[in-house]
């Protein structure tokens, strides 16, 4: 394993730089991925005041801490002599020979502290320079205002620096280009279809100024992102976009923030929107994209190369727009299009697609990508392409959804299918039969909490909610569509391309209706048992598709039931759905159903007999596996021993069982939690999955017995 010591520079004394604490963890997080033991070096400036360190230092620690970095800290000050020299270092939390242990045996010091002490690299074996300031770095060194300890090798993050293109010269040195990483594991994409505003994150005022010589006499320019956005200040009148800043301010920027909000920019305080690492995070990801501006001196420069920050924003599948002279070549036009000299905004469209932002990070490291994309453009091209509107309508038809406001995964296997077919270009609405709830407050509830889940995933004004009538002898009667009528729902469905069903159930009515229909199998196996014995009369349907891959095959062991099954494979949103990285997380987890009503009727020596088929079957034989591993177990499960509303309404017998079991299986070691608490709703129920070690389910019975060969939602 190789060891990595990341020098750091000005991340404890800055508590409220969430965006610069994540510079550095992106190359810590990044280099643990590819297997190495990573330790962060950084010098700890004089703020005068041993409380005031001890919080800054605690505040660190806990920070390093949650990103896996406990033990392995360096932190460190330089005491002044008498004469305000810099004497002995002093190193907190370790002695000064336990330091200089680390750093003899690590591979490399990649240091970002360009004035380093140059004791600390002596005690290193190899040292490597990483310039993140490109242009400014070298104009520094070449005018004598800075001075540097010398390095085993020099990387910049800039494409000309070195190059016949640099605007500044290179003192000498071979600079290796290299790109700032992303740890995609940590930004994930992130959806938000309420997103409406570009942001950025950005200091605003500063004393950074740069000494310049202009005939024979030093002058200083400012150089700080005041003088860039204010180029711009007209900008939000120009464009429909909402356009945000989260500056760091203090009392004297009171005239310019003024001024920006006067002509339509939205000033928020860094400190409170983007002070913490998960703070910024979260306040990047909720953004529509960025718009930013570069300092006078990276244009002046032209030293082609993309911030931190940005590459954040692509990461998570936010387009940006930073002004021209600061985008690397090989980014201009894939999400990052760059802001002309001028008050009308963008001078690129941005992406259709969100894959085209991350892409943009990842397309020229990897040749077989680009070789993916352009087979793809080239089948795209020889579609054939219809007239007028191309977009196809897609109504999709579920079960049991706005009745059940507890089941977050419930929730999931249908918006899966949503959200896929809208990245894919289709206009898609939402079917769906309310059951009968007995009270009209009761519907009035549920229809309001569905709406708003709706509303977050933008189906705002696309859903097709009913409820069946009864007649006086009990049978159905008219449909009653809720918030529309039933013409303006019918016109919905005449003019859908599709009417891909999962309610086995569904009145033929509403089917009668529609072009084109499909009935979608996610109970393989049980489906085909319910039909083929006469327990379930599905009305026809143009295609039968499966996501069992038996049915249908000379392998399943139920019928076909005379139908031609289609296989499918259940899908889910990437976008939605991104790869997350807890170094914290433990438990193999999952969420179920327990007991239920779910019961098997089967005949057996010409007898009707009814199995269980439930969860709590299936799960009681490994009752004791908790005792078998190292490993947390925990069950997320609908108990009815937890809810006052099923007591009331069940049999005493079947609470008293819940909550038995429960105590059985928290006895033998498993953790057991409520469903309805730590995934009733759909962001709860990704969030608990997403912070889970893994997943360790049972199937129900019927699935074992039936061996459909499928993978659950």
């Amino acid at each position: 394993m190789s060891t990595v010591v990341i020098s750091a520079y000005k991340v404890t004394n800055f508590t409220d730089g969430g965006g610069h604490f994540w510079v550095y963890m992106q190359y810590v997080q990044g280099l643990r991925l590819l297997g190495c033991e990573v330790y962060w070096l950084e010098q700890l400036r004089p703020v005068g005041d041993p409380e005031r360190e001890a919080q800054l230092v605690s505040t660190f620690l806990d920070r390093a801490k949650l990103f896996g970095l406990e033990g392995r800290t360096l932190l460190y000050a330089r005491d002044r002599d008498r004469e305000g020299e810099a004497g002995s270092i002093r190193f907190i939390g370790r002695t000064q020979s336990q330091a200089e242990a680390i750093l003899r045996r690590a591979d490399l010091v990649l240091n970002f502290h360009y004035a380093i002490d140059p004791r600390l690299l002596a005690w290193a074996r190899r040292t490597a320079l990483v310039d993140i300031d490109p242009g400014l770095l070298q104009f520094w060194m070449s005018t004598g205002q800075i001075h540097m300890a010398p390095h085993d090798r020099y990387l910049t993050i800039s494409e000309t620096i070195g190059t016949p293109a640099a605007r500044v010269p290179d003192c000498g040195l071979r600079w290796i280009h290299t790109r700032p990483p992303v740890c995609l594991e940590l930004w994930p994409f992130t959806y938000n279809p309420q997103a409406e505003a570009f942001t950025t994150v950005s200091t605003w005022s500063s004393t950074n100024w740069l000494k310049l010589t202009e005939n024979g006499k030093t002058v200083l320019r400012e150089n700080t992102k005041r003088v860039s956005f204010l180029q711009f200040v007209e900008l939000p009148r120009h464009t429909r976009q909402p356009l945000e800043l989260a500056l760091y301010l203090v009392d004297d920027d009171a005239e310019d923030r003024a001024r920006l909000e006067h002509h339509g920019w939205r000033v928020r305080d860094s400190r409170e929107f983007a002070g913490s690492p998960e703070a910024y995070q979260s306040y990047v990801q909720r953004s529509r994209g960025e718009f930013s501006c570069a300092k006078p001196s990276y244009v002046e420069f032209q030293s082609a190369w993309i911030s931190d920050r940005t590459i954040c924003y692509l990461a998570s599948g936010k387009p940006s727009a930073p002004r021209r002279g600061d985008v690397p070549l090989h980014l201009a036009g894939r999400g990052c299009p760059g802001a002309r000299d001028d008050q009308h905004g963008l001078s690129a469209p941005l992406p259709r697609r969100p894959r085209d932002r991350r892409d943009a990070l990842r397309l020229e490291a990897n040749p077989g990508i680009r070789a993916e994309r352009r087979a793809e453009r080239r089948h795209r091209s020889r579609r054939p392409r219809g007239g007028g509107n191309d977009v196809i309508t897609v109504v999709i038809s579920v079960y049991n959804v706005a009745n059940f406001p507890d089941g977050g995964g419930h929730f999931w296997v249908y918006m899966q299918y949503v959200q896929g077919l809208r990245l894919l270009g289709c206009e898609v609405y939402w079917l769906e039969q309310l059951r009968p709830a007995g009270d009209p407050e009761q519907e009035a509830r549920l229809v309001s909490a569905f709406l708003d889940r709706m509303k977050h995933f933008g189906l705002e004004g696309r859903t097709l909610l009913y409820a069946l009538d009864r007649d006086r002898e009990g049978d159905a009667g008219s449909i009653r569509f809720i918030g529309r009528t039933p013409s303006q729902a019918e016109a919905v469905l005449r003019q859908a391309d599709l009417v891909l069903n999962f309610h086995y159930a569904i009145d033929p009515r509403v089917l009668a209706w529609a072009r084109r229909t499909a009935l979608m199998d996610i109970d393989p196996g049980l489906l085909q048992f319910w039909m083929s014995t006469g327990q379930l009369a599905v009305p026809p349907h143009d295609r039968y598709l499966t996501t069992g891959e038996t049915v249908g095959t000379p392998a399943a062991r139920v019928p076909d039931c005379g139908l031609r099954w289609i296989h499918t494979r259940p899908p889910v949103c990437l976008e939605l759905w991104p790869f997350t990285y807890d170094p914290q997380a433990e438990a193999f987890t999952t969420v179920s159903s327990w007991s239920s009503t779910d019961w098997l009727k089967v005949t057996e020596d010409g007898k009707t007999v009814l199995r269980e088929n439930t969860k709590r079957v299936a799960f009681l034989p490994f009752v004791e596996l908790p005792r078998r591993t190292g490993q947390p177990l925990e069950l997320a499960l609908y108990l009815i021993d937890r809810d006052a509303e099923d007591r009331a309404r069940l049999d005493q017998v079947e609470v008293e069982k819940d909550a038995e079991d429960r105590a059985r299986l928290e006895h033998h070691g498993w953790r057991v939690r409520n469903s309805r608490e730590v995934a009733g709703s759909p962001e709860a129920y990704r969030s608990y999955v997403q912070r889970s070690r893994g997943e360790f389910s049972c199937a129900k019975p019927s699935c074992m017995e039936l061996q459909n060969a499928w993978i659950s939602d």
